[in-house]
């Protein structure tokens, strides 16, 4: 798929790579920044639960995927697989009793949404690895696993957008008639500001297995915009058995804008043209771009 006008937007960002990783080091990770008194879901299986906040704790007890624990207090941070997140102490039921211990934040699940088409399927989304770059940035590894009756189902790690620190939802849609998949989760990642990390990372679960659809990236270093899309058959503009991918861009109007500098004609307001479409069928593994 092209990538033209946004490795344009890129290349010339309003902030250097090292002023962004400057900018997010005072950012709270949002994948491990959980509220005392909220509720979340073990990501993991077989999660170690530990009598005081350190690795070499012993071990309370093991908790399998999808247990949900409240979080009591907060600990010291621990970094695994270049993932610095705190230890949270956690109350849970056991036995028909509360139990409480000490779990390390990179094991909880940032998000958990429930399948459509199976109320009795959860997906847990967080953290999987994050590797360190040049001049201070980082590359985010994520994950999302199924999991139902906290038995683990499928698994899948993928390149996120932006990083640690970038804001994110997941919103699980309907596939619109797409044969074999389950359900169709989007990913959205947003940075917030100029020259961040945008975009949204589309998925497909069989049942048994995720399938990595189709990233779209949005770009924004004024007066450049670019945005991708994607139109699933039961997003409204949908297609019957068609996936369909458009992106926009007002690089026509600022070429404009930048031949006109310093005339009369220097206030075109630049808009947003379509300068890609592409149509895709899924063929029961994977998206596949078809000629109109």
């Amino acid at each position: 798929m092209k990538r033209i006008l946004l490795s344009l937007l890129i290349a010339s960002p309003v902030f250097s790579r090292a002023q962004v990783a400057e900018a997010l080091e005072v950012t709270p990770d949002q994948y491990t920044a959980f509220e005392r008194g909220s509720s979340h879901a073990l990501l993991a299986d077989n999660v170690n639960v530990r009598k005081t906040a350190s690795a070499n704790g012993a071990v309370v007890t093991k908790l399998p995927i999808g247990t949900w624990v409240e979080i009591t207090a907060k600990g010291a941070p621990f970094t695994m697989n270049g993932i610095e997140a705190p230890w949270y102490q956690v109350s849970f039921p056991s036995a028909g009793k509360k139990m409480s211990g000490f779990v390390w934040g990179g094991l909880i699940a940032a998000e958990t949404d429930t399948s459509q088409a199976d109320p009795t399927l959860f997906y847990h989304f967080g953290l999987s690895k994050v590797v360190a770059e040049d001049e201070g940035a980082t590359n985010t590894l994520v994950q999302v696993r199924a999991e139902r009756g906290n038995k683990e189902i499928g698994r899948l790690e993928f390149d996120g957008i932006g990083s640690s620190a970038s804001s994110h939802t997941t919103t699980v849609k309907s596939p619109g008639g797409l044969r074999g998949i389950a359900d169709i989760l989007e990913f959205d990642f947003n940075d917030g500001f100029c020259a961040g990390g945008f975009g949204q990372t589309y998925l497909a679960f069989t049942g048994s297995a995720f399938v990595n659809l189709i990233t779209c990236h949005d770009g924004f270093d004024a007066p450049m915009a670019y945005d991708e899309r994607v139109i699933f058959p039961s997003d409204e503009g949908g297609v019957a058995g068609k996936v369909l991918f458009i992106a926009e861009s007002n690089e026509e109007d600022v070429a404009k804008l930048a031949e006109a500098e310093g005339e009369e004609t220097s206030g075109i307001d630049p808009e947003m043209k379509v300068v890609e479409t592409l149509t895709y069928i899924w063929d029961g593994s994977k998206l596949v771009v078809v000629e109109d």
